[in-house]
């Protein structure tokens, strides 16, 4: 919100948009008063640094840029709507594929939890969909963590001892996340 005050606008949009992503902003995982103060300092920074926010919500207006896109996960996890998440990431992607390729980040395996939820028609949104669509929301799940996974191959492959440990710490939860159950 200071880079924002302070005239920084593409600066701010990045922070913000890099917070999002590194947290769950899921309700369920607020379980404290620092938990409910972490979201409304989040909505006050989108409502400061996107103040089109509420067009996007309520699908009037697109975003314009990654960053925006990733701005408004934070709202889609909150709102558990999955299939909106789903596509952010999508068109994330394509507008700059970097953050794809950066599996350490980890933010293909985030979206492959989004498509794989809406895939097997969990979230709020996703009420209108098709059996095929659905299908093709797994199948992009599948994808995006076989995608993963070999990075993570050529990681170890490159260097075993560096990346062994957090290799570990990131493809073991896939086993027993719920989310991806329906895969």
């Amino acid at each position: 919100m200071a880079l924002q005050r302070d005239g920084s606008e593409a600066e701010a949009r990045q922070t913000l948009a890099a917070a999002v992503v590194r947290h769950d902003w899921r309700a369920s995982q607020v379980k404290d008063q620092d938990g409910r103060v972490e979201h409304a300092l989040r909505r006050e920074a989108e409502g400061l640094i996107l103040p089109g926010l509420r067009g996007f919500v309520d699908h009037h207006d697109l975003p314009q840029d990654s960053n925006e896109r990733l701005i408004l996960l934070g709202d889609c996890q909150f709102t558990n709507r999955t299939l909106t998440a789903a596509r952010l990431f999508t068109a994330a992607f394509a507008d700059a594929p970097a953050l794809a390729a950066d599996f350490k980040a980890g933010h293909r395996s985030s979206a492959a939890r989004y498509a794989a939820l809406a895939g097997c028609g969990r979230g709020t949104d996703v009420a209108g969909l098709s059996e095929s669509e659905r299908a093709v929301w797994r199948t992009r799940a599948r994808e995006w963590l076989r995608a993963d996974l070999a990075a993570w191959g050529k990681a170890l492959d490159v260097n075993p001892a560096a990346a062994r440990e957090d290799a570990k710490r990131r493809l073991e939860p896939w086993r027993t996340d719920p989310d991806l159950d329906g895969l």
